[in-house]
């Protein structure tokens, strides 16, 4: 009866989440439903009550609200309930590594907790802090891990929400290598609509390319008297959701390279996520010099962006910034504060 009475809690506790990304809420925020939210889970938890896999359903639309935030009690609630799963979740030091599903749905919120390290909120930054230690984890188990071995834990989606859709693209991605990408991406589609002389070549391209050339397909328009098509109107506004897909392909044995590519002229697109990828480059910088992972060539990579990243008068300093400490050889690359 118990078992039974928590697992109609968490489908209902998914559904109400799945539609908080759907409809317009009221000026306050989520806040309320995800404070209660993370109550009913406290409960659940306090009462010795043991996981369940249909709780990361929650996650997904979790990630779409905290991409779209800029309320900090919001984000507050965020990363507090999100905290509170995770720590279900993975209870023991080991759990992370006996686990065998991919942790999809955990680290797409990596770019979104890197991004609110700038938050003028001690208390934001500590838990941003505190989840990014957890991420990292995650993330090392993917860079060392087979990933043919990984075991999605694919749940229930009844909505096809932003996230949801992101989520399945992130798993198609990471497991095809960018192969077959021109069947899952709408880019094409939009092309139509563009000139004859922006339209790419026809040849096989991955997703991520295909991303990149429609990015400075953009930042070429604006610089012409033409203005934007409504494909890529529509398109910046999903760019925050796509820039924490290829986030995560950062890591990805054979898209890395790719992905700095794309995420180098999304920064040139759009300079509201400079500062985001500043410091996500600062992460991966830390990541990338550990002793247990040999990822020299992907950390001189990753600091091609940030030309793409003083493309705009607004960050040449914080990139000079960035920039000075690491002349210095006896400096720490991981700097966010």
């Amino acid at each position: 009866m118990i078992t039974e009475a928590q697992l109609c809690a968490i489908a209902f506790l998914g559904t109400v989440m799945s539609l908080l990304t759907c409809l317009q809420w009221h000026s306050s925020g989520h806040e309320p439903i995800i404070e209660l939210s993370r109550r009913l889970l406290s409960v659940q938890k306090d009462l010795g009550l043991r996981w369940e896999p249909g709780l990361s359903r929650t996650m997904v639309p979790l990630f779409t609200i905290l991409v779209q935030s800029e309320l900090e009690h919001e984000q507050i609630s965020i990363s507090k309930l999100l905290l509170l799963i995770l720590k279900w979740k993975y209870d023991k030091d080991y759990a992370i590594d006996r686990n065998m599903s991919s942790p999809f749905e955990e680290i797409l919120f990596l770019l979104p907790f890197v991004s609110l390290m700038s938050s003028p909120s001690k208390y934001v930054k500590a838990l941003a802090t505190e989840l990014l230690l957890l991420l990292e984890k995650f993330l090392f188990k993917m860079l060392v891990a087979p990933k043919h071995k990984s075991i999605i834990e694919e749940g229930n989606h009844y909505l096809s929400t932003p996230g949801i859709i992101v989520l399945r693209l992130l798993r198609h991605l990471w497991y095809q290598d960018g192969e077959s990408s021109s069947r899952i991406s709408l880019l094409n589609m939009a092309l139509k609509d563009m000139n004859e002389s922006e339209i790419m070549p026809d040849k096989p391209i991955s997703w991520v390319s295909h991303l990149r050339e429609f990015c400075l397909s953009i930042v070429d328009r604006r610089k012409s008297t033409l203005p934007l098509l409504l494909p890529q109107e529509l398109f910046l506004t999903e760019t925050p959701l796509l820039s924490a897909v290829l986030s995560v392909l950062l890591i990805h044995p054979s898209m890395g390279a790719a992905a700095v590519d794309s995420l180098s002229s999304i920064a040139v697109m759009d300079p509201k996520l400079g500062v985001p990828l500043l410091l996500e480059i600062m992460f991966y910088s830390n990541i990338f010099t550990r002793n247990d992972i040999i990822c020299h060539d992907m950390l001189l990579k990753i600091f091609e962006m940030l030309p793409s990243l003083a493309s705009h008068s607004a960050m040449i300093p914080l990139v000079v910034q960035t920039i000075l400490p690491m002349l210095n050889k006896e400096s720490k690359m991981w700097v966010l504060c």
